[in-house]
């Protein structure tokens, strides 16, 4: 028995998986008392909001030296039974922690329309704010991963997570810049804050796009068209009713121009591409 275990063949994967578990257990509970205190109870609104973007943040973290640990034993070649078991268990935890990340960081931790309300300080929001922005590159640092490992899928999915991530935090920041500490007042109507919005989540949604165009992503490409379409959702049936005047005109101007803009270059990608392809293809094909 005890060579068994020291050799590792049968249940070294086992005794991994167990270890992670109780690691992350650990964790969670380690986040916890870092915001509660000793008796993990009595945080105020403010850091309940950082303190869901922790947890996020630690399910992410947690995948990831599953998978770097998989990577270890591979590398290792001696016990393809653990390795197997461990990918197996890092595969099925990477999917589970992008969903839950999006959950939490686009509704949970969220001070403007998420379940905890209350004002955060400015110290409080840069906190959550730095956290948002660490989810987002440790949801894009799973990508790394899963392309060593062939799954493509995951990969994209964790690329689509960071940007959708990161689009929420460009949002939080729009709106902490007028709003302040109070991020649950209604917005007021015909104010430059909904055109900015507009205008941000244009340009954003057209850098994505373009990126996946470029890429060759096709999960990339429809994270920015969604971006584009919501932003143009939101110019039609929002920013017509509550804009005036210049900002209106400038609304729709901006749209317009980053639309065309977006489409000349996915044009011009998709161009090079077929040349790219055609040169390939003739290269391939010559004596």
């Amino acid at each position: 028995m005890t060579r068994t275990l020291r050799g590792g063949g049968g249940w070294r994967g086992p005794y991994a998986l167990a270890g992670f578990v109780f690691a992350g257990l650990w964790l969670l509970m380690e986040i916890r008392r870092l915001f509660h205190g000793p008796d993990m109870v009595g945080a105020g609104p403010p850091l309940l909001w950082s303190e869901a973007a922790a947890y996020g943040l630690a399910a992410l973290l947690v995948v990831q030296a599953v998978l770097q640990f998989a990577a270890w034993l591979d590398a290792r070649d001696g016990h393809p039974r653990s390795r197997d078991q461990v990918r197996a268990l890092g595969h099925g935890g990477a999917w589970a922690s992008l969903g839950l990340s999006l959950f939490i960081f686009g509704v949970v931790a969220s001070p403007w329309w998420g379940p905890i309300a209350g004002r955060p300080t400015p110290a409080q929001a840069g906190l959550l704010f730095g956290l948002y922005a660490a989810g987002a590159a440790a949801a894009a640092w799973l990508a790394w991963p899963a392309a060593q490992w062939g799954w493509m899928r995951l990969r994209s999915a964790a690329v689509a997570a960071a940007l959708v991530q990161l689009f929420v935090l460009i949002t939080l920041l729009i709106r902490w810049f007028y709003q302040g500490d109070d991020m649950r007042r209604p917005m007021p109507e015909a104010s430059l804050q909904t055109w900015t919005y507009s205008a941000v989540w244009a340009v954003y949604g057209v850098a994505v796009l373009t990126g996946g165009m470029a890429r060759r992503n096709l999960p990339v490409r429809w994270v920015g068209l969604g971006i584009l379409l919501l932003t143009t959702a939101k110019v039609f049936l929002f920013d017509m009713a509550m804009l005036e005047g210049v900002i209106r005109a400038a609304s729709f101007l901006a749209l317009g121009a980053l639309l065309i803009g977006g489409a000349l270059i996915s044009r011009r990608l998709r161009a090079v591409a077929g040349l790219d392809f055609g040169k390939a293809k003739d290269e391939a094909s010559a004596p």
